[in-house]
């Protein structure tokens, strides 16, 4: 995560994942693009109950791509706020873990925030970009 900080945003999308018609996740992975066209990738590991932020040599996704059924679909978006990070530097990274929720929040050098959270009791995620 060291080498993120400073980075300039150029573009964010995130994996949103419908089950029966109805939003289960505002976000399974957020994918931030880089001012050097590198792709980082946010999602909350289940496994180790922690969020992860790591480069990956997955191309940015296309916004508005779909793939699944009306059961199980998954959806890239670019999020509302967007604008808001877009353009800006990282200034800081937060990891947190209160029992009840971990999370990660990423501010930005012009006060903006993107917050992830994921309730462990109710394995729901929140997103919010502040």
């Amino acid at each position: 995560m060291e080498n993120f900080l400073a980075m300039k945003i150029i573009d964010l999308a995130v994996c949103e994942f419908w089950l029966d018609g109805e939003l289960s996740s505002p976000c399974c992975v957020l994918f931030i693009k880089d001012q050097h066209q590198n792709c980082w990738k946010a999602f909350f590991d289940d496994e180790e109950n922690l969020w992860r932020l790591h480069s990956t040599d997955e191309a940015f996704p296309s916004v508005g791509w779909e793939t699944g059924d009306r059961e199980m679909l998954w959806r890239d978006i670019r999020p509302d706020g967007a604008s808001k990070v877009i353009g800006y530097a990282v200034a800081s990274i937060t990891v947190f873990d209160d029992q009840l929720n971990g999370g990660l929040i990423l501010k930005f050098q012009n006060g903006a925030s993107i917050a992830l959270s994921h309730n462990y009791r109710a394995d729901t995620t929140s997103f919010v970009i502040e």
